[in-house]
C-alpha cells in the first residue's frame, strides 16, 4: 500500500510529500523496502536532486537496506544527466566494491551518460566490459559515440575505432584518406 502511495506522489511530482511519507514510515518503526527507496531515488534524479540521494544511500545502509543495482543505476544516470560523470564513476566503483554486479541497464546508463558528458574514452572502456560479459547494447549507444568523440576532439580514436570495428565487416569497404 505504501509503495502505491509513494509511486503516485513521485509520478505527480510531489517529491517533498513522498519524502515526508518515507520519514513517517521510519518514525513508526517500519523498514521501507529497497523498492520504496528506489522510487524516491528515481524521482530525485529526474528533478535534479542527486545530492539528496547520496545521503539516502547512507541512510539505506544504516537501516540494513543496501542499495541494489536499480538504486545505483538510477543514481549513475542522474549524475550523468547533471553533468557529473566523475561522481557517476565513483558510484559505479562503489557499487562494484560492495559486490553489486552491474546489469545491462546499468551499463547502458553509464555508457550513454559518459557519451553525453563528452567522456567517450571512459564510455568505450565500459562498452568493452559490457561486451565481454556477453551483453549487447542497443544500437543508439553506437550512435552516441561519434558525437562524444567529436565533442571531445578524439578524432584519432574515432578513426581507429571505426576502422577497427567496420573493417571486419565484409559489406563495408574503407579506403584510406
Amino acid at each position: 500500500m505504501v509503495i502505491v502511495l509513494m509511486r503516485g506522489l513521485c509520478k505527480a511530482n510531489k517529491v517533498r510529500e513522498a519524502e515526508n511519507l518515507l520519514d513517517e514510515i521510519v518514525l513508526k518503526g517500519l523498514s521501507p523496502s529497497a523498492v520504496t527507496y528506489n522510487l524516491l531515488i528515481d524521482s530525485w534524479c529526474k528533478n535534479g536532486f542527486v545530492d539528496k540521494i547520496m545521503a539516502l544511500l547512507s541512510r539505506m545502509s544504516g537501516e540494513d537496506r543496501e542499495p541494489n543495482v536499480i538504486s545505483y543505476s538510477t543514481l549513475v544516470e542522474g549524475l550523468c544527466r547533471a553533468e557529473r560523470p566523475d561522481d557517476a564513476l565513483l558510484v559505479w566503483n562503489e557499487m562494484e566494491r560492495k559486490g553489486c554486479s552491474p546489469n545491462w541497464i546499468a551499463f547502458m546508463a553509464l555508457i550513454y551518460g559518459l557519451c553525453k558528458c563528452c567522456r567517450p574514452t571512459a564510455a568505450l572502456h565500459y562498452l568493452r566490459q559490457m561486451e565481454q560479459k556477453d551483453m549487447k547494447p542497443y544500437s543508439f549507444i553506437y550512435i552516441a559515440f561519434p558525437s562524444a568523440f567529436l565533442s571531445d576532439m578524439h578524432l584519432k580514436f574515432l578513426r581507429r575505432w571505426f576502422i577497427q570495428d567496420f573493417s571486419q565487416n565484409p559489406m563495408i569497404k574503407i579506403t584510406p584518406l
